[in-house]
């Protein structure tokens, strides 16, 4: 097991933000999407290994966040397509098939 770093202090409140975080079943994208929850941002993890997303999302609401998982293969664009036509009955905040714009 890789050794354990505490999370920032985030300084950027990020409540009512969703981040949409790929590759997070290990490296920087699951550290990524762990200290976007901790900033207060709901955050969909995506990635190809389900099993491990789940296991992260049960980490993030353990910590007191939001999280949704989305299985998905990023190098595959039939995979693509199908996730963003996809419009999975998730809690406000969290659907990976919503597309959302910032100014």
């Amino acid at each position: 097991m890789p050794p354990v770093f505490p999370l920032p202090n985030a300084s950027t409140d990020l409540t009512g933000q969703t981040a949409f975080v790929t590759g997070t079943t290990s490296g920087l994208g699951r550290r990524f999407a762990k200290v976007l929850a901790a900033a207060g941002a709901n955050v969909a993890v995506a990635a190809r290994r389900a099993d491990r997303l789940q296991e992260l999302v049960a980490e993030i609401t353990m910590d007191g966040g939001r999280a949704a998982a989305v299985p998905l293969d990023v190098t595959d664009s039939v995979d693509r397509r199908r996730n963003r036509r996809r419009r999975a009955p998730t809690r406000p905040g969290l659907d990976p098939g919503e597309q959302r714009r910032h100014p």
